[in-house]
């Protein structure tokens, strides 16, 4: 039962940080947060039918090297 609380809080936890599209080291950063369905198909893709299942579909809506950036942070897009 302690397992299944500890893993609870840890998928909240990474759902969270994805639906923010934040890290764990930058848990507060918002510049890249665009809204929490194109976050959650940054990581998961565009097709609802395949999120859950471990399956080659269309990949991440993102090439990996340049991220879409949150309308209102574009004026800190040079401040790392």
């Amino acid at each position: 039962m302690v397992v299944g609380v500890i893993l609870s809080c840890f998928t909240f936890w990474q759902v969270r940080l994805i639906l923010r599209n934040a890290t764990t080291l930058k848990p507060l950063e918002r510049r890249y947060d665009v809204g929490c369905r194109r976050n959650w198909e940054q990581v998961f893709g565009r097709q609802p039918a395949l999120w859950l299942l471990p399956v080659v579909g269309d990949g991440p809506a993102v090439d990996g090297l340049s991220w879409p950036l949150n309308p209102a942070c574009k004026d800190t897009e040079g401040v790392p």
